[in-house]
């Protein structure tokens, strides 16, 4: 169909195929041209214009399914076709030949009257499933041409079915085939195709003129005009004799110049008629509609791209030298401060954190996903344990008979987790197997603390601190929970950010033993001790309670409404004094292990787990054990730079094939003066 739409298809199709010998995309869906009429002899003229080569009018028989020609650029021209699964035909073409050999023919009348049948009526019957296919290889461009049954009111149901299953793809370009001596009005394929491509954008139109000097040629002109009407684009094309010895390329372009530069021709602009003409007006078509197939190719392309730079990025410069393997060794200190810093502060800027996490996720992908985003998930994990605190972090829960008191009880209903936390925290809670307090009344609690007799007289502190510390009990396991959840979710976070930042999964170990394991082995039994200390004062300090009764304020349970520790009045005022205290250190304890334990003694020393002056430090034998480069990743640093030129190079050429506005390819372009 021309050497631009050659050279320019062919420029793209190449970038195509080293994509797929790479496995990285999907093939592109290639426009089909779609060749539908009612008369099986005005398709050879159109058939002509795509090969070049004389279909014979004589054994041009027409299949009762559909004939699938397709065509790819090859070295030789070769022909095969295909019936079933069956080979019927295979041979060379030669460039001298003009014709399509009658072998070629012979085997396709074999195929297309294996399609065949018989009717009652004596019609063939259409089959809408069975295609004969005919491969041209050669100087052709990437190209499917489907011709389709005649639409000539015989088996009309299953004509139908096979034009709109072909007709409705929508990379197809359909060639409307008319002949100039059929009345364009109610036209059934042109009814047909309106329904079917209503804008007339990847609609050509063709009229078939008749050769013999005595035709009406106003009868062609009007069809002409009319066609010129309507949004489809149209054409016209020569029609040569049946009787076709002696005829070749030369004589047959001769008498089209000679026909349709005389007379009234005239009339109808030079753009708009002629074969060299249509293979032009069509190769534009074919290019469109290959933009549109590859136009989303440029942003997979760009992602693609994007991907390779960032492995090329971890894997870094080549590296035979120590020099070369401490500048690589200080590269990725460098990047691991800085990822880690962003982590810790709430920076997420950087790919390495990935989206949001969605909610509604299981515990073990909630918590993995999210120890890259430390910040977030540590904030999170600190409410939770507040909570865990609020509602489990006492040895008993006491019964008040129906009163409200600050452990977390309210008419006779403990606080949960579900009232303390929004939904999307509640999968954290998992996290944290902490034993529910046990259930007493305050009169068995009472009792306890006087011995069982109301009249003894204990002392106004320690009896109160005794019960808080039994109280507190279950801090210490919660609190030591807490502090290893923190630690295991920045172990991870740096294991994951070692991985991302080092390709060699030698060297990552290599890292990851010297440093990061010593580490957190080291910060496990710092944070232990740090909770340990932050208890120390509650399980072993003074508390001078006369400090806090300025603002320690009613107690309901206790004061006001029945009391039910009336009895026991010392037993009374070592409940308020407690409670006080209880309430006050709870929240001062959080907020100690959250800042002195989880923040000052873990989350702030992660960047410096490796830095650039660790990496300067390293005796020459220490950098060469870590960072010798594997010839694996000498292979991959290889592949990654040979497929990422190529990737830009195929980029640099569906760019090219961005949508353009192309010379007669729109209805307005059936306008014109005449020559």
């Amino acid at each position: 169909m021309g050497g631009g739409l050659l050279e320019k298809q062919g420029e793209l199709l190449d970038a195509l195929s080293q994509l797929q010998q790479m496995g990285l995309t999907k093939p592109v869906q290639l426009p089909q041209l779609i060749v539908v009429s009612n008369r099986p002899v005005d398709k050879s003229v159109v058939l002509e214009a795509f090969f070049g080569r004389l279909f014979s009018k004589e054994e041009y028989r027409e299949a009762s399914c559909p004939t699938e020609l397709v065509c790819y650029r090859h070295d030789t021209e070769k022909a095969k076709v295909t019936f079933r699964d069956q080979v019927i035909y295979q041979a060379s073409l030669t460039d001298k030949d003009l014709h399509m050999p009658t072998e070629l023919w012979n085997a396709i009348k074999t195929a297309k009257s294996q399609s065949d049948g018989s009717t009652t009526n004596g019609a063939e019957p259409v089959n809408t499933d069975e295609v004969v296919r005919v491969e041209l290889s050669g100087c052709v461009p990437d190209l499917t041409v489907i011709d389709l049954p005649s639409f000539d009111g015989v088996n009309l149901e299953a004509t139908t079915v096979i034009l709109d299953k072909y007709l409705s793809r929508p990379n197809s370009v359909i060639l409307a085939v008319v002949s100039a001596q059929e009345p364009l009005e109610g036209h059934p394929i042109l009814n047909l195709i309106e329904r079917k491509d209503p804008d007339g954008t990847r609609t050509l139109g063709v009229i078939t003129t008749p050769s013999i000097p005595d035709w009406d040629q106003g009868k062609c002109l009007q069809l002409a005009n009319a066609y010129c009407s309507q949004t489809m684009m149209w054409h016209v094309l020569f029609d040569r004799p049946k009787f076709e010895n002696g005829w070749t390329k030369e004589l047959r372009d001769e008498q089209e110049q000679r026909f349709t530069r005389s007379g009234a021709w005239l009339s109808i602009p030079p753009h708009n008629r002629g074969i060299e003409a249509f293979r032009q007006k069509l190769a534009a078509v074919v290019l469109q509609q290959t933009e549109k197939s590859v136009a989303p190719l440029v942003g997979q392309l760009q992602e693609l791209i994007d991907l390779h730079q960032r492995r090329l990025a971890v894997l870094g410069e080549e590296r035979s030298t120590v020099a070369q393997m401490r500048a690589y060794l200080a590269t990725i200190a460098t990047r691991f401060q800085l990822i880690a810093s962003q982590s810790i502060q709430g920076h997420y800027d950087n790919s390495f954190f990935g989206t949001s996490v969605l909610e509604g996720e299981s515990t073990r992908a909630y918590t993995r996903n999210r120890t890259k985003r430390l910040r977030s998930l540590v904030r999170d994990l600190n409410r939770v344990f507040l909570s865990v605190l609020v509602t489990k972090g006492r040895r008993f829960e006491i019964d008040w008979t129906g009163q409200q008191n600050s452990a977390g009880e309210v008419n006779g209903k403990t606080f949960t987790d579900d009232d303390l936390l929004p939904e999307h925290l509640k999968p954290l809670l998992n996290l944290y197997a902490v034993q529910t307090p046990t259930r007493v009344t305050v009169e068995e609690l009472a009792l306890s603390i006087n011995n069982g007799d109301k009249a003894t007289n204990p002392s106004s502190e320690v009896e109160p601190l005794a019960l808080f510390r039994t109280q507190i009990e279950p801090w210490r396991a919660i609190a030591d929970r807490h502090t290893n959840l923190c630690l295991l979710s920045a172990k991870s976070l740096a294991e994951q950010l070692m991985a991302h930042l080092v390709a060699d999964a030698r060297v990552a170990g290599h890292l990851s033993t010297r440093y990061i394991v010593p580490f957190f082995a080291g910060k496990e039994n710092i944070l232990r001790e740090k909770v340990s200390e932050l208890l120390k004062h509650y399980t072993s300090g003074y508390v001078d309670f006369r400090r806090l009764d300025e603002d320690k304020g009613p107690l309901n349970g206790v004061d006001g409404g029945p009391d039910p520790l009336a009895p026991w009045p010392i037993a009374k005022q070592a409940f308020r004094n407690m409670l006080v205290y209880y309430q006050k250190s709870r929240t001062v304890f959080a907020d100690n292990v959250a800042i002195l334990a989880v923040e000052n003694c873990l989350l702030c020393h992660l960047p410096a787990i490796l830095s650039p002056e660790i990496v300067s430090k390293m005796s020459d034998e220490m950098v060469k054990e870590i960072a010798s480069e594997s010839v694996f990743d000498q292979e991959e640093r290889k592949e990654l730079q040979s497929r990422l030129a190529k990737l830009v190079k195929v980029l640099e050429t569906c760019r090219a094939y961005g949508p353009q506005e192309r010379i007669g390819t729109s209805a307005a372009s059936n306008t014109g003066q005449p020559e």
